[in-house]
């Protein structure tokens, strides 16, 4: 997906932005740079909630008063994947990547995670990313549901369905679209922190 930002006249000889005649061109950049986040912002002119999306949040988020109680709350994790677990994250990960016949470039491009981060979760079986680094790299791998459950299992957390986060990117993998940058989109339309680097 293409993205413009509005007032640069002259092309910027650093980030390689293009004139077209008041918009420019902003190469992507990973969701941790401030560059993408004004991406997001500059294309928000108008309200696009999609609306099958608007439905399935109203359908399966769960709204709590207060602090949910966690041995209550119900989850979107199959008991079956729980006694999975064992392997860091890290070895899940690769395990993933190898089973999807992608390689690693192939797999934090589309994740649009940094490749030095991706380098120090490759090399430390112990480092934990944050939630929103994972779930990116389900949606680069193209991940089923039960699949990302194992993926975030294995880094310490669930799919619940009383966050709005969760229930968004949910969306996206049950309906198997996997652009990265709609559902950036789509998370930063609701007030949610965007998938990648961190």
């Amino acid at each position: 997906m293409e993205m413009y930002q509005r007032g640069r006249t002259e092309p910027h000889s650093k980030c390689g932005c293009r004139e077209i005649g008041t918009w420019v061109r902003i190469p992507p950049s990973p969701p941790n740079k401030r560059g993408y986040m004004f991406n997001l912002k500059g294309i928000f002119g108008k309200k696009s909630k999609d609306k099958d999306l608007e439905k399935y949040i109203k359908k399966n988020l769960i709204r709590t008063k207060g602090k949910t109680n966690s041995h209550k709350a119900k989850t979107f994790v199959p008991e079956n994947i729980t006694n999975k677990i064992g392997l860091s994250f890290s070895q899940t990960l690769l395990d993933m990547i190898d089973k999807k016949g992608m390689t690693d470039v192939e797999c934090y491009k589309s994740a649009n995670i940094d490749r030095k981060l991706f380098s120090k979760i490759r090399c430390n079986n112990d480092y934990k990313p944050s939630k929103e680094t994972v779930l990116a790299l389900a949606i680069g791998l193209k991940l089923s549901k039960d699949e990302t459950n194992e993926l975030l299992l294995s880094a310490g957390y669930i799919l619940s369905p009383s966050i709005l986060s969760d229930i968004i990117v949910l969306y996206f993998i049950e309906n198997k679209l996997y652009d990265i940058n709609n559902v950036n989109i789509a998370l930063y339309e609701h007030g949610q922190k965007v998938l990648g680097a961190q």
